[in-house]
């Protein structure tokens, strides 16, 4: 089984539909999050430098909606369905 951490700031995010899909999932994973003046040092280790980043056996997925594609395919929740990749992408995507 894979082992996920999800870095992120203290407020509410973007991530939070990671942790769902994770939760949903039944799949375990830790849950580090950090204050936003105490977060350039993790930052700085980001392919982005910011928040959040999924952390999976050596990985690193940076922002939120390639999180969410990688989990929703990785656990089966990823449509294949003719229309089915647009739903989980307009539920991912920011509006």
């Amino acid at each position: 089984m894979a082992r996920y951490r999800i870095l992120d700031y203290s407020f509410t995010t973007a991530a939070e539909l990671a942790r769902a899909i994770l939760e949903y999932t039944g799949q375990p994973f830790e849950d580090k999050r950090v204050d936003k003046d105490k977060a350039a040092e993790l930052e700085k280790g980001t392919p982005f430098g910011t928040l959040p980043v999924l952390e999976v056996e050596g990985r690193v997925i940076a922002q939120h909606q390639s999180i969410c594609r990688y989990l929703a395919r990785q656990h089966g929740e990823y449509s294949t369905a003719r229309n089915g990749p647009y739903a989980c992408d307009v539920t991912s995507s920011d509006t």
